[in-house]
């Protein structure tokens, strides 16, 4: 009995784990879930088109930027990988930093003060935001952490939220790994 106490425990968990996050959610509070993540992935978008012209550079490093012979230029400055013997060529891990650090201020242009939700609820930021990146072969992720407290006056409850996360379907994974093992060649 122990065991399979256990057994229908542990589905419990799993089950209770794989289920979307908004049935607990509040109804009249999705809304502004899904503006936030509206915001997340347009500029999510815009940031990995941007890495994706420019060498995996969202932010171009300064060297870089104001050397106009380590790039071509076509409409958006694309970088050398290599140039004067020097490999530029970012890590995985700076393409992700910089997608993250072009996207956070403009995420968090888009949401503003919730303006839009002015008449309808109370809503007040609760810690320092943090946007993370994560890129996969066949998709990005985004991972927004982003505490707000959202109190709905008309019922008298408050619901906080922290974390919004995006997937955004890329292949920027796979172009980045098959680039390097040219590189590397």
């Amino acid at each position: 009995f122990i065991i399979l106490g256990l057994i229908v425990l542990y589905s419990a968990f799993l089950l209770l784990k794989n289920l979307n996050t908004e049935i607990f959610i509040p109804k009249d509070v999705i809304p502004v879930k899904r503006f936030i993540e509206n915001c997340i992935e347009s500029n999510a978008d815009e940031a990995l088109l941007l890495a994706e012209r420019q060498g995996g550079y969202a932010i171009l490093p300064e060297d870089i930027e104001k050397n106009p012979l380590s790039y071509a230029d076509k409409g958006f400055k694309s970088p050398f990988w290599k140039y004067l013997g020097e490999n530029r060529m970012p890590s995985l891990e700076e393409i992700e930093d910089g997608i993250g650090q072009y996207s956070s201020p403009l995420i968090l242009g888009c949401v503003g003060n919730f303006s839009r939700f002015s008449g309808q609820f109370n809503i007040e930021k609760l810690n320092q935001e943090r946007l993370t990146v994560k890129i996969k072969d066949d998709a990005v992720y985004f991972n927004f952490a982003y505490p707000i407290s959202i109190n709905s006056p008309n019922k008298k409850s408050t619901t906080v939220l922290n974390d919004f996360e995006i997937k955004v379907n890329s292949k920027i994974g796979q172009h980045y790994e098959l680039a390097k093992s040219i590189m590397e060649y």
